[in-house]
């Protein structure tokens, strides 16, 4: 297992890029904002997301969070 963090949004906000190195299948935690740094991170690790992870916010964010990170990969999204 490695993992990634990408700092995100005007806040530097951590996603965190979590993956199996055999498989290649990879989640996203908490993806917030500025999906171009994430498709940038995601492609640079040569991963495939299958599942996102949302760990707090309002419901709002987590909405957004969700899109955003689904727009990138078409993952399972997990609000927590």
């Amino acid at each position: 297992m490695k993992y990634h963090i990408i700092p995100v949004t005007a806040f530097s906000q951590n996603c965190t890029l979590i993956w199996c190195d055999v498989t290649k299948q990879a989640a996203l935690v908490d993806p917030g904002g500025d999906p171009e740094k994430l498709k940038a991170a995601i492609a640079e690790k040569g991963v495939q997301i299958s599942q996102i992870l949302l760990t707090h916010g309002p419901s709002r964010s987590r909405r957004r969070s969700g899109r955003n990170g689904r727009t990138l990969s078409g993952a399972n999204l997990w609000p927590g």
